[in-house]
């Protein structure tokens, strides 16, 4: 999971505060019973060990962190929340009364307006095909197969395909929620929350924080009534880019932190996304310029990625070795040090990246222009920048970082010194 561009956003950090509501049912319930905070942790604590919980690790300021908002519990406080106080997750705030409401089933903003150019006619009808997908059935496995086909082609960089499928693809999987068999609400709620992380991935790639906020926390809402641990963590993981496109590094860390300590188990689903949170927590180091913390999460993750012994996909992640690697190039870059870039890069053979990563595979590419440019050898990034092109032309034409760079190299472009630049230029309607 590569962390998308988090340079040259603007964002309304109010958006983020209004979604920070304090808990006060929770508040409330606590108080009704006249216990403190620590009392709570006591009686959660006793709750958990008869009905069999292992490894329960709450504490005072985790529940002053619920009842203020600033995080929400996580597997299986919610669930012993509910019959420590015998309500349900509404009653005591942990949930929405309709996850489908937490956030528009529309893509707005930059999202519908950036990428949305595919013509709507056939868009359904192609992925149909693909997937065998009804538009007019409520098929659990239809609607699945439609969703793990939008993650495949968004890590394949196809994004103007992803927001054309993305508004019909969501109003049927909250169909699904809403109306489909009780038995198999659970696993509709995970495919409510997978999707939410799709649209959150893509409101990140093209600059709306906004949105990407809105639909991680729709997902972190449909994960939480799913009791799903992995989709808590795949939400946290998105909640805290957008707060990183917001320049709030210290809630971001906090986020990814909190949806790391939920995590306890040491099989691959449980590797994968402990590293793919310490992956993130190593970039929000290196864009405060901590060197030394940067580098003690990659190599916490680089553990990690031993552990799980190869590079895999789980979670659409990608996560592993490689992954680490990759990383390792976009931490250089936060920290400004493009001889690292190169250090890093020179251990990467992307042939071994799989064509279906084609955004992995342009994104090394790009972090490598970058140093390049930076070093003054513009040939050499322009070489950079047209294999990005070749293996992902829309992240090119339409990534502003991509563009921006385009642009720095044409400042100072001696004609004919830079074969293919202007080209690219005209390409990425940059040159007109």
């Amino acid at each position: 999971m590569h962390l998308p561009d988090l340079t040259g956003i603007s964002f309304d950090p109010v958006v983020v505060r209004e979604s920070i509501v304090k808990n006060e049912q929770l508040r409330a319930e606590r108080q009704l019973r006249g216990w403190s905070q620590d009392d709570l942790v006591r009686e959660l604590v006793d709750l958990g060990i008869k009905l069999g919980e292992r490894q329960l690790g709450v504490s005072a300021s985790q529940i002053s962190r619920w009842e203020h908002g600033v995080t929400q519990p996580r597997a299986p406080y919610p669930k012993l929340l509910c019959q420590l106080f015998n309500a349900t997750a509404e009653e005591l705030g942990l949930v929405s009364s309709s996850p489908s409401r937490t956030a528009s089933t529309e893509l707005p903003g930059q999202v519908a307006g950036g990428l949305s150019r595919v013509p709507s006619g056939g868009v359904d009808g192609r992925l149909a095909e693909e997937t065998g997908w009804d538009p007019q059935a409520l098929s659990h496995r239809a609607a699945a197969a439609r969703v793990a086909h939008v993650h495949r082609s968004y890590q394949a960089a196809q994004y103007r395909e992803v927001a054309g499928w993305l508004p019909s693809l969501m109003e049927s999987v909250d169909a699904l929620v809403a109306e489909g068999p009780q038995v198999s609400r659970r696993d509709a709620l995970r495919l409510q929350c997978s999707v939410s992380i799709a649209a959150a991935k893509l409101a990140t790639k093209v600059g709306d924080a906004s949105a990407a906020w809105s639909a991680a926390e729709r997902a972190r809402v449909s994960a939480l009534e799913a009791d799903d641990p992995f989709g808590q963590a795949a939400a946290g993981y998105q909640l805290a880019c957008a707060l990183l496109k917001s320049g709030r590094h210290k809630e971001a860390e906090r986020v990814a932190v909190d949806a790391g300590e939920a995590i306890t188990g040491a099989d691959p689903q449980s590797l994968t996304w402990l590293g793919s949170l310490m992956l993130i927590r190593s970039i929000i180091a290196a864009l405060g310029q901590n060197r030394s913390a940067a580098g003690q999460r990659l190599g916490h993750a680089q553990r990690l990625a031993e552990q799980l012994g190869a590079d895999t996909n789980i979670g659409w992640t990608a996560f592993g070795p490689t992954n680490v690697l990759i990383h390792r190039m976009s931490a250089a870059v936060a920290l400004e040090e493009p001889q690292a870039v190169l250090a890093a890069a020179v251990q990467i053979d992307v042939s071994v990246i799989p064509s279906t990563l084609r955004g992995r595979q342009a994104q090394f590419h790009l972090d490598n222009a970058w140093a390049h440019f930076q070093l003054n050898e513009d040939p050499l990034a322009v070489i950079h920048l047209l294999d990005a092109e070749r293996v992902a032309p829309q992240l090119v034409h339409s990534y502003h970082t991509a563009r921006d760079l385009i642009q720095d190299l044409l400042a100072r472009e001696h004609r004919g010194q830079v074969p293919g630049l202007r080209g690219l230029a005209q390409r990425a309607g940059v040159l007109a």
